[in-house]
């Protein structure tokens, strides 16, 4: 903290030991890096009013976008599965059909065979 301040207020710093630091703008980056981290960490559990939590915001992204690409896979599936039951259906009543003509057309040769 002390070469935090000592480096805000422009002044050289020194060290305890009492040479003069040879790389203060490192040390003026790495204690910004540090307070940017510490404000991360403080602020983790709280909720903005007009977005989601401060924490996982990276990850939220993550989810919504693997949530989007399952909603579409799950739609792109129903519409093929009423695809194939509409099929089913078809067939069904197709294979019915013959069936019925099958049947009517035993019973007319039956008939005349009689």
């Amino acid at each position: 903290e002390k070469k935090l301040a000592a480096l805000a207020d422009g002044n050289e710093v020194v060290s305890d030991a009492g040479s003069n630091d040879e790389a203060p703008q490192g040390l003026f980056l790495q204690a910004i890096m540090d307070k940017q981290e510490s404000s991360k960490r403080a602020s983790a559990g709280r909720w903005s009013i007009f977005s989601k939590p401060a924490q996982g915001d990276e990850d939220a992204t993550v989810e919504e976008i693997r949530i989007k690409g399952l909603e579409e896979q799950n739609a792109t599936l129903s519409n093929k599965n009423t695809e194939l039951q509409s099929d089913l259906v078809k067939m069904q009543t197709s294979h019915k059909d013959e069936i019925y003509k099958k049947q009517k057309q035993i019973l007319h040769l039956e008939s005349e065979n009689e």
